[in-house]
């Protein structure tokens, strides 16, 4: 890194570093997690839209882009759902489920 104020280099380089273990420790994949990889996949979209739209929206600007962000990589999935719910075996209703 050329740099004229040294004190700032070296201060960018260990923002850099700590960035870079912080990101190496979300993306670690742990095996003994069925959906550790998915997680992580999803995480990432969230960050990344984040870093795009910063906050301050309504959610569902945030939800277009994350739908943008996982159909972008390859992660199926459906923005609405409607899941039963059960007491005792029994059906009792259903709850909408949104992302």
């Amino acid at each position: 890194m050329n740099c004229l104020n040294y004190d700032f280099c070296d201060l960018m380089m260990d923002y850099d570093e700590t960035n870079r273990r912080w990101l190496n420790e979300l993306t670690m994949i742990n095996e003994k997690y069925k959906y550790s990889e998915l997680t992580s996949k999803i995480i990432g979209c969230a960050m990344t839209v984040h870093s795009a739209l910063g906050n301050g929206f309504q959610e569902v600007i945030y939800q277009r882009a994350m739908a943008i962000e996982m159909s972008e990589q390859g992660i199926d999935f459906s923005r609405e759902y409607e899941m039963p719910v059960y007491y005792k075996n029994q059906q009792i209703g259903t709850r909408e489920l949104i992302f």
